[in-house]
């Protein structure tokens, strides 16, 4: 069938290029165009080699033979002109094969589709590789190792026991010996190593959900999830925002600050809104606390016949989320891979939905991360081993503050490794502080507690007087190069293994959370408690003055840190002023500043003030609700026995 069709559009050439009109264009200048036969190898091997050589061959026409093909023509080809031959059997074919019912112009369609697709991928694999190249030249790591002595010398030891040991075949084995005797909630956490794989094949699914939602009329995607669930739909959206006429604007929330929340409800439009409810377990409090505000706020639009049409659910298999997004009629409920983490689930659904719907190429950041978990089985030579190396060492050393800063767009991406190595880290006494966002200030100023990791974009060369500075004063500092924006895939992935890594040379099991689970299961105990006796239990508080804030910090000694927990609503004055207050406290104590949001920083660094060594100093900062907002008691039910703001 294809010969027959190549030779009807042949014929068809010749008409159309001949004649009276043709001599006329032909004489001011036109140019004809000739037909092109593509990759005429044969891949059947019941045909001969040269089948698609030898039967079309014809003037003024192009074969695009592959090099195989070509050293099996010119060893036993047949050269005579055949486009011409037969043509009265081609037309019949063409006509038995529609009696049939097949219609050849579908196929061709979608043939053409694919084929497009498919030369869309290589173009961007060779733009992707030229970036990686040029990258690589200059400098992806600079230096590539940090020159501290010891340290330097107990990465190089660790670097070879990770050899002997082959530790990174073991990671890629699922072996839990790499971290524990037991393999609980380790052989069952490992999916992360082949998500990008998996995802790949969901990559038309993807692209036709986000297609259709568009094409229903939403322009809005609010996520409502915590910690892992929402923390890289939240660099997507700020790092690539609606890149295209057909991309949603994504909204994030991941609180339950009553002002952030009434303004979302104010904002949006419950008819143009597509509502993502995010959660891996689907048991967090504060998700579905969202979930049922908005749930009634669509509703009020709608109908209740209508509202599950603009709602989504993102979680695993058999969740208690999976069954009421059946028994209200969600549009769609996306089963993630049970065996990911939520922390390791940017590269899943629980990422890769809500990027998808802003109109981002998912595939070409998948064939980041795949390009880099390839880089990954090396033995020697592997980047996030050696990353993960580096970190433990410093962190067994003292230097256990990884302090991060990032240039221009891709900055969002280190509250997502801020989540990542705090709660995989903070356990048993020990674990490794990621210190997000703090003011630069002179290298005198900073301990021997801190490695400076650096993230930008390449020809990035702002603020690099800092860095050198650093290194003089003796400070580690890596610096990290992104070529574009979906090298977010290739450092999902390297930050994901590299955690890993450092959890296995400092003895810790980077999979589990148990103090956060343990938190979760005591904010449903108070939720469910104050709806009893309508009471919060009495603490201790101090009402802002002179005096207090300045006792409290001079506990601090070198080596600790201090962690700003901020229970008031997000906003830009409120994040200039708790930045303010970092650079006071670090000019005036010897200690690392961190800052959180409330509820936020319980799902995120949550893991870590609670299962390190106990050397964090704790601010919480509290206000009361200026409008307060009632939390549903059911997803219709209009009673309420507890508001956002309690």
């Amino acid at each position: 069938i294809a010969i027959a069709n190549a030779k009807i559009a042949y014929a068809r050439f010749e008409e159309i290029f001949s004649g009276d009109r043709w001599e006329r264009l032909a004489s001011g200048g036109a140019h004809e165009q000739r037909p092109l036969w593509a990759s005429t190898g044969t891949k059947n091997p019941s045909y001969p080699d040269t089948l698609y050589v030898d039967s079309l061959i014809g003037p003024r026409t192009v074969n695009t033979v592959p090099p195989a093909t070509l050293t099996a023509f010119l060893d036993h080809g047949a050269t005579e002109e055949t486009l011409r031959l037969q043509r009265d059997a081609a037309r019949r074919e063409l006509e038995q094969l529609a009696r049939h019912g097949i219609r050849l112009e579908e196929v061709a369609a979608q043939l053409q589709a694919e084929g497009l697709e498919a030369f869309d991928r290589a173009f961007h694999a060779l733009l992707d590789g030229i970036s990686a190249k040029a990258t690589q030249l200059g400098g992806r790591w600079f230096p590539s190792k940090p020159q501290l002595g010891e340290i330097d010398r107990s990465v190089e030891e660790a670097l070879q026991e990770i050899h002997a040991r082959k530790v990174v075949s073991r990671i890629w084995a699922h072996d839990h010996t790499v971290w524990s005797d037991s393999e609980r909630e380790i052989s069952d956490r490992l999916g992360w190593l082949h998500v990008a794989d998996a995802m790949k094949k969901a990559l038309r699914a993807l692209d036709r959900f986000a297609a259709e939602v568009h094409e229903e009329g939403y322009r809005d995607a609010l996520l409502l999830g915590m910690g892992g669930s929402s923390l890289a739909p939240e660099v997507f959206a700020k790092v690539f925002g609606p890149l295209a006429s057909g991309g949603l604007s994504l909204t994030v929330l991941d609180t339950t600050d009553p002002e952030p929340i009434q303004s979302c409800t104010e904002r949006l439009d419950p008819t143009r809104t597509l509502v993502i409810v995010s959660t891996k377990s689907g048991t967090t409090e504060e998700t579905l606390s969202l979930l049922r505000h908005f749930y009634q706020w669509k509703r009020r639009s709608l109908g209740k016949g209508r509202t599950g049409e603009g709602m989504v659910a993102i979680t695993d298999p058999g969740s208690p989320l999976q069954r009421l997004a059946e028994a209200y009629g969600f549009r769609r409920t996306f089963l993630n891979d049970p065996t990911i983490g939520g922390r390791y689930a940017a590269l899943s659904h629980v990422g890769l939905v809500p990027a998808a719907l802003t109109g981002m190429e998912v595939g070409r950041l998948l064939d980041r991360a795949r390009a880099m978990a390839d880089e990954c089985h090396a033995q020697e030579e592997n980047d996030a081993a050696w990353l993960g190396a580096v970190l433990a060492a410093c962190a067994a050393q003292g230097r256990d503050k990884v302090t991060f800063s990032a240039t221009g767009a891709i900055a969002p991406f280190l509250d997502w490794v801020e989540q990542l190595i705090a709660e995989s880290t903070g356990k048993r006494g020990q674990g490794i502080l990621p210190v997000v966002g703090e003011p630069m200030v002179g290298s005198d100023l900073y301990g021997d507690d801190r490695i400076f990791v650096d993230l930008r974009l390449f020809g990035d060369s702002s603020d690099n007087e800092s860095l050198r500075t650093l290194r003089k004063a003796g400070h580690p500092v890596i610096q990290r190069w992104f070529a574009d924006r979906y090298d977010l895939g290739r450092e999902f992935f390297l930050w994901e293994f590299a955690t890993a890594m450092a959890g296995h040379r400092l003895g810790i099991h980077p999979f589990n959370q148990p103090d956060v689970e343990a938190a979760k299961a005591r904010a449903r105990e108070a939720v469910q408690a104050y709806r009893q006796s309508g009471r919060l239990p009495e603490d201790p508080a101090h009402r802002p003055s002179g005096d207090a804030l300045p006792t409290f910090l001079r506990q601090a000694k070198p080596g600790d840190y201090v962690a700003l927990q901020a229970y008031v609503a997000p906003r830009e004055d409120v994040d200039a002023a708790l930045q303010q207050l970092r650079a006071t406290i670090l000019g005036t104590y010897p200690v690392a500043t961190t800052v959180g949001y409330g509820p936020r920083f319980l799902h995120s660094t949550g893991q870590l003030h609670k299962g390190d060594g106990g050397n964090g100093l704790f601010v919480q900062i509290v206000s009361d609700a200026v409008q307060d907002l009632p939390i549903p008691d059911g997803m219709e039910d209009s009673a309420s026995s507890i508001t956002f703001g309690t």
